[in-house]
């Protein structure tokens, strides 16, 4: 769509009664400055001198020019005549000056109004090539997710804040620890966490181990997404931004769902190390019951390195080669069930 501001005017002249209005403040201006004119022939000419003279309190007063007598009482009506005349001139002068003024913003008005259209046409447009775009690069890369789990608990996002150890700003596109302390909600970026001990009272960074794990994963995936996304961007005419990727690589995390692993399937592979078994064929390891909604117990042979989860549905899985700060993050783990996703490279079996 072309705007024609020609066409624009020409129609606004119309819609805006300047055509009319104009015109008859035009006509206006020009009869009363002719009346005006008229009306000061008519005056009475100053054709009497005065000598000078001196007053009773000695002032000298210099010649003069005056009207004779009866002059002032004939230039009376030609006087208010002026004055009228004055007046209609100054009116149609605002009339002008408001009908130029309002056939001006409404073709400036109706312009950018149709620029604005044009605008959005094009950027609508644009959008749509760049996501046309968006969708053949991520089908060339292909990019896939290793074992990405759910956030965890304390781990959040959206949160425009400051960061209570180096005071500067979070933005809601950044993650950030947040935990409730002295009646206060305090936010810490991630930079912080990870070279902080301790993040306030009962709060030491051995407490957000998923949290931390978490995020140094993302970062990861991202920078190759990033990488990879850069190399098949670099011939197209578009420029993608990293606030842009960024915003790709969320939206695909988003939609992007882990395996269940809440009933895994027997593994096939049994190379693992042996252990004292009982009767029922398990290794004689004596679990703790932890709070769950699938979970029931959790026990652990740092010997051995084996972990034994038990379900409330009755089911007893063995994990093998496990090591113990898997299993002591796993028992302070909020989410008993998605820090599971943490035991995929692990061999297991039902006992």
């Amino acid at each position: 769509m072309k705007i024609s501001k020609g066409k624009i005017w020409t129609i606004s002249f119309f819609r805006s009664f300047v055509w009319l209005a104009l015109p008859i403040c035009i006509l206006g201006n020009i009869k009363s400055c002719s009346s005006y004119i008229e009306a000061g022939k008519y005056f009475t000419p100053y054709s009497v001198s005065v000598r000078g003279y001196y007053r009773r309190d000695g002032t000298y007063i210099n010649p003069y020019n005056r009207r004779p007598p009866g002059g002032a009482r004939h230039d009376v009506p030609y006087e208010n005549t002026r004055t009228k005349m004055a007046l209609l001139f100054f009116v149609c002068l605002i009339g002008d000056m408001i009908s130029i003024a309002v056939f001006v913003n409404k073709s400036t008005s109706e312009i950018e109004r149709l620029q604005k259209i044009e605008k959005d046409i094009e950027d609508k447009k644009r959008k749509e090539e760049k996501q046309l775009l968006t969708e053949r690069i991520l089908k060339k890369i292909n990019f896939t997710f290793s074992a990405h789990l759910a956030i965890p608990q304390n781990l959040k996002k959206g949160i425009l804040s400051k960061c209570k150890f180096c005071k500067k700003s979070i933005s809601t596109d950044d993650f950030c620890i947040s935990f409730f302390a002295v009646s206060n909600v305090h936010c810490v970026c991630m930079n912080c966490v990870l070279v902080q001990e301790s993040l306030g009272r009962n709060q030491p960074r051995s407490k957000y181990i998923d949290e931390i794990k978490y995020f140094e994963n993302y970062q990861k995936e991202f920078s190759e997404f990033k990488s990879k996304f850069h190399a098949e961007s670099e011939t197209d005419d578009f420029e993608f931004r990293d606030y842009e990727i960024k915003s790709i690589f969320d939206a695909i995390l988003r939609s992007y769902e882990p395996p269940k692993i809440e009933e895994p399937q027997k593994s096939e592979n049994t190379n693992f190390k042996s252990a004292t078994t009982n009767e029922t064929g398990r290794a004689d390891i004596k679990r703790i019951r932890v709070k769950s909604s699938n979970v029931l117990a959790i026990g652990y042979d740092k010997n051995t390195k084996i972990l034994q989860i038990e379900f409330k549905k009755g089911s007893v899985y063995e994990y093998y080669e496990v090591p113990e700060n898997i299993y002591l993050a796993f028992m302070n783990a909020d989410s008993k069930g998605r820090f599971m996703g943490n035991l995929y490279n692990y061999n297991y079996r039902q006992v």
